[in-house]
């Protein structure tokens, strides 16, 4: 399971915070999968070999922490548009005026909810807030 939401892309059941973080830095790719008798005693999850290729996002943020923050706060309400749970988690994301970022924002990137978002849009979310939002 770990492996496969490190590997997950936008729309997938298991994308999420983990799989914005890893593609953040690295190409994630899932090798092959281990069975539960490769080890003694059998573990009760599923293993997998899983390959992270160090990179540069092609991408830009203002920088890695706003990023992240913005990140992890919009996935604690993963079922609420990125309107709301931007509204919804300033105390996360430490954006001063969420309104002024959602005022600023794409309107198509606010309708989305964050498992169906891609980093490079997290990435100009990120931006917009920084310029609207210096905080």
């Amino acid at each position: 399971e770990f492996a496969e939401r490190m590997a997950a892309d936008p729309g997938d059941d298991e994308y999420g915070r983990l799989s914005v973080t890893a593609g953040h830095y690295a190409d994630v790719e899932i090798v092959e999968p281990v069975p539960k008798e490769a080890f003694s005693p059998a573990p009760a999850v599923e293993s997998a070999v899983v390959r992270t290729t160090p990179r540069q996002p092609d991408y830009e943020v203002p920088d890695d922490e706003r990023f992240m923050a913005l990140v992890r706060a919009v996935f604690t309400q993963r079922r609420k548009t990125m309107r709301n749970a931007i509204r919804n988690t300033a105390h996360i994301s430490g954006i001063e005026d969420p309104a002024a970022v959602v005022d600023a924002a794409d309107e198509t990137l606010l309708s989305k909810r964050a498992g169906n978002v891609p980093p490079a849009a997290f990435a100009r979310l990120t931006r917009t807030a920084a310029e609207v939002d210096p905080g």
